[in-house]
């Protein structure tokens, strides 16, 4: 008798154990809390823990990148067991923006570094000063806004940012560029020279250009394959 009771007893406590359908199980919020206790908080739904902000996984790699000696300190602060994601919402808000602000000096002082965010055009030239739309020279890195030459026959679509050259000048242009002019059908030069924006193909360049090679010369020799306007 006295085991059928204990057993009796152990069923009813299973039983008041488990989850009914009136009794639905805590739910995690966008901050990190569960039923207003703190995810990482004990061992229940530790499995549920959030982890780190996107903002703080790119400053850690941005900082393995360029400032190897402070990524143990850093991971440390802002990493997986950091206490910002144990912590309350506010705490991981706080820590998502400490991280932004510190990529966004390191992509400051590393622009061409990918892991900041950068891009280096000597890699990509995608992402070179040269060539970016404008409207006037408040809205280019460098010196020229083109929208227009004085020969008619040639129009810059939605402007293009460049910068006076000189052909066959070491580092005469940008990473990501090269130094020529433009040249009509004789061959003959329509317009001073220019840096043009590097291309391997028309899908490189914006609507309304051309990837070809630039005239180097008055001669016929052609240079690199650039982003240049048609003539008309």
């Amino acid at each position: 008798m006295r085991v059928l009771f204990a057993i009796g007893m152990l069923a009813t406590l299973i039983t008041s154990s488990c989850t009914t359908t009136d009794e639905l199980p805590p739910t995690v919020t966008e901050a990190g809390v569960i039923d207003g206790a703190e995810v990482g908080d004990g061992a229940l739904f530790d499995t549920m823990t959030p982890g780190p902000a996107a903002s703080c996984v790119q400053f850690l790699q941005c900082v393995a990148a360029v400032a190897a000696a402070e990524l143990e300190a850093q991971e440390a602060a802002y990493g997986a067991g950091s206490i910002c994601w144990t912590g309350d919402g506010d705490a991981s808000s706080n820590c998502a923006q400490e991280c932004s602000g510190a990529l966004a000096t390191l992509l400051e002082n590393h622009p061409l570094e990918e892991a900041c965010g950068g891009c280096d055009p000597a890699k990509d030239s995608s992402c070179s000063i040269i060539g970016v739309p404008c409207v006037d020279e408040n809205e280019c890195e460098t010196d020229r806004c083109l929208k227009s030459l004085d020969n008619p026959q040639v129009l810059f679509d939605g402007g293009y940012c460049t910068q006076v050259c000189v052909i066959a000048q070491a580092n005469a242009c940008p990473d990501g560029s090269s130094c020529g002019a433009l040249a009509n059908e004789q061959g003959l030069f329509v317009n001073k020279p220019y840096c043009f924006r590097l291309c391997d193909a028309k899908a490189d360049c914006r609507s309304g250009y051309e990837c070809k090679r630039i005239p180097i010369d008055d001669q016929g020799s052609l240079g690199e394959k650039v982003c240049q306007p048609g003539l008309k």
